[in-house]
């Protein structure tokens, strides 16, 4: 057993590792040694003391409809009392998909969705509950987590690893859906910020696809005659440049935050009238 996520559910602690077994294949970057095909659950109430009560095979990968190979590492969500449980499986084609299953109790059985989250790649799902009904997951892993596979959530024709001073490539993080078994929105790259939540100008290049070095000067220009946006340059070899946001700007979060979420509920509604409005013109 190995990489265990950890809940507390009705006072009771649940571990969720991953289960190797014995696959006979030598050991590469690629992972292909790793035989993972099932999921126990472990319980107890004291975790110093007390018993641990094994509650057996809750998913196997002959039960998932998609499934190729490989169970990895998951990780198990509540939400509205049902318990969803998000794992990494190889498909047919051997690449790396994030799938959902779900169960009425924190201790399985966990039966999964026909297909994988659309749009999922990669491994190590992580979900953050954010306190206020909506949760995240954060997820990526490079070398047998095919990461590197993706540039702008798009696959590439052959994976590219950093080199050099380019730029690492960072985990990735999207909402998931009011129903917990899609991403509402498309998966971010990871930025760390420092302890005064600065970011430097091609880290927010990267966050945002597809925008033009252009776009995003103009823009931070406009931020900060605006006194949204802070721009600091260090006297250093070679310079370096960061950006926030004022306190005015980050006022302004989660209204916009607010007209997102707005717009993404809203937007199938507004393009129904809409083409029926010009159908009628």
């Amino acid at each position: 057993m190995a990489d265990p996520a950890v809940h507390v559910f009705n006072n009771r602690v649940y571990i969720y590792p991953s289960h190797d077994w014995e696959s006979g294949i030598e050991e590469n970057d690629n992972g292909d040694h790793f035989n993972m095909k099932d999921y126990h659950v472990f319980s107890t109430d004291d975790i110093m003391n007390g018993e641990i009560k094994d509650h057996g095979v809750v998913l196997q990968v002959e039960d998932i409809p998609w499934a190729g190979r490989q169970l990895w590492d998951c990780d198990v969500a509540r939400k509205d009392g049902k318990y969803y449980m998000y794992f990494p499986l190889k498909d047919q084609n051997d690449i790396f998909r994030i799938g959902v299953a779900v169960s009425d109790n924190p201790e399985g059985p966990f039966v999964p969705q026909a297909n994988p989250m659309k749009g999922s790649y990669s491994i190590d799902p992580a979900i953050l509950d954010n306190g206020d009904g909506d949760f995240y997951m954060y997820f990526g892993g490079l070398w047998g987590g095919q990461l590197q596979r993706y540039r702008d959530n798009k696959a590439l024709e052959c994976a590219v690893l950093p080199e050099g001073d380019e730029q690492a490539l960072p985990a990735r993080v999207a909402k998931l859906s009011k129903d917990m078994l899609e991403f509402a929105e498309e998966p971010k790259a990871v930025v760390i910020l420092d302890e005064n939540g600065s970011t430097r100008f091609n880290q927010l290049a990267r966050q945002i696809p597809d925008i033009s070095t252009k776009v995003l000067s103009n823009t931070l220009q406009i931020l900060e005659a605006d006194g949204l946006g802070k721009r600091t340059v260090f006297p250093e070899v070679p310079i370096r440049v960061e950006y926030e946001l004022t306190a005015t700007g980050k006022s302004l979060v989660p209204i916009i935050i607010s007209l997102t979420e707005w717009a993404q509920n809203n937007m199938q509604s507004i393009m129904e009238h809409r083409k029926k409005f010009e159908s009628l013109s």
